[in-house]
């Protein structure tokens, strides 16, 4: 009998490791070609999915050092980002490479963001993630007093300490970091003098000089090279009047309409063409996708931008590239607001940009257009990788039923490991129960077996 309640509890404590260990694991690695480059140089990442069991599929978003690396290219679904899945299960690993190009001194890290792995038995894994660091350098080689070849860095200054266009005011107030500028003129007023001077004596400026302006805007640009080879360029958009200006009414301000778009770049899936404004005839820019009208205009103090025009009423556009996406961030309509938000701002390309958050633990999601493919869509935005996802409903903690936006494709849900976790403490609870009742049900027969010897 004593076998017999050994053998029982062996089968048991089989039963239950059998229902806790359901899940495999998995890793995403970042490795650099070369864990050591010099400024201008090229460095491959190479990022590797694996899994000693069948891969099912992944997803996961891949950040730079921005000030140290800049993106140069991917062989990744979505440029910065992967989701994907196999076909079969004979697939254990997955390997992509990422191009980055070495643009300052220090270290740049390339990480590994938002992973999760799935088998091919659609179990979610348990997934680690290595990070890969690359160091950049830039130096030259001088002559010492023996001859002798050392390395000193060169300098990497690109920035100006003073920048004048005659006695006219720029907009805004000169200073080194701001690299974009604005100067209003009146019709009559065709030159100008630019004048430029380096914070570093080893740098060099080009672009200064008599310049010769049409009416309309007149982009000037300021190229600062320094010692190293970097770059930096300042930007002045010089409007000259119209003769005959189409005035506007813009948030209480009187704005020009550009009646010469040579300077604006249109942008993607813009074609030119024309409008109507206040009886007089406008070039204008217009896309099939969006199916939005642009118009350039030139606020008081000279800042020329373009606006979706519609029904007499302005309101600025402008596109912002994230990692394989090109959005124009909107404002919601009432029907596509998720209930239950709050709003919030977040930074995007220095400016601050209408946001909103489930709460305080999730990723702040914005609204808009995709400028490729016209649909309209919920993202959500990670601040520290500048990366953007589209908007999966089943991807955020306690989101409310409440939610009026439909869930977006998804190469899965993260609650199958929720359910699988349930599954399990509901089967070992079973296990247990019927453990306890065989084991009392064996004491029990042992116990007469042993009184029936005895009489």
């Amino acid at each position: 009998m004593k076998k017999k309640i050994k053998y029982l509890l062996f089968i048991v404590l089989c039963n239950f490791f059998a229902v806790n260990v359901y899940a495999s694991s998995a890793s995403i690695t970042a490795h650099s070609s070369s864990s050591k480059v010099q400024v201008g140089q090229t460095v491959k990442v190479t990022v590797t999915v694996s899994s000693s069991a069948p891969l099912g599929s992944w997803e996961f978003n891949v950040g730079y050092d921005s000030k140290v690396l800049s993106y140069v290219s991917s062989n990744l679904e979505g440029g910065l980002s992967s989701a994907n899945y196999v076909l079969n299960s004979n697939t254990k690993n997955k390997t992509y490479t990422l191009t980055f190009k070495a643009k300052a001194e220090g270290v740049g890290k390339v990480t590994i963001n938002n992973a999760a792995v799935w088998g091919y038995d659609e179990n979610s894994m348990s997934t680690s993630v290595s990070n890969a660091s690359i160091t950049v350098e830039t130096a030259r080689k001088t002559s010492s007093n023996n001859n002798s070849n050392t390395t000193t860095p060169k300098s990497s200054n690109n920035y100006l300490s003073t920048l004048t266009v005659g006695d006219k005011q720029l907009s805004p107030k000169f200073d080194k970091n701001t690299t974009n500028y604005s100067l209003s003129l009146e019709n009559s007023e065709r030159n100008i003098t630019v004048s430029a001077t380096a914070e570093d004596k080893k740098s060099t400026v080009t672009g200064t000089g008599t310049k010769t302006l049409q009416e309309g805007n007149n982009k000037i640009e300021i190229t600062v090279t320094a010692e190293n080879g970097s770059k930096k360029t300042y930007t002045i958009n010089v409007n000259v009047k119209e003769k005959d200006p189409v005035i506007v009414n813009v948030d209480g301000q009187e704005y020009t309409v550009v009646q010469k778009l040579d300077e604006v770049e249109p942008p993607t899936t813009y074609t030119p063409t024309t409008t109507v404004i206040n009886n007089t005839e406008v070039p204008a820019l217009k896309s099939s996708i969006t199916d939005y009208t642009l118009v350039a205009l030139t606020s008081p103090t000279g800042n020329t931008n373009l606006y979706i025009y519609s029904d007499d009423t302005y309101t600025l556009y402008k596109e912002y590239k994230f990692s394989g996406v090109l959005l124009y961030i909107k404002e919601p309509t009432k029907e596509q607001m998720i209930k239950k938000t709050k709003e919030t701002t977040i930074t995007v390309d220095g400016e601050e940009v209408k946001a909103y958050k489930l709460n305080k633990n999730t990723y702040p999601l914005v609204f808009g257009l995709n400028i490729e493919t016209g649909e309209e869509n919920w993202y959500t935005y990670d601040e520290s990788e500048k990366t953007l996802q589209k908007f999966v409903s089943g991807n955020v903690n306690s989101v409310s039923d409440s939610i009026d936006v439909s869930a977006s494709d998804s190469i899965k849900n993260i609650s199958v490991d929720s359910k699988y976790k349930t599954l399990s403490y509901l089967l070992c609870g079973i296990v247990s129960v019927l453990f306890i009742f065989l084991l009392a049900s064996a004491i029990k027969l042992s116990t007469v077996n042993n009184f029936v010897k005895k009489k």
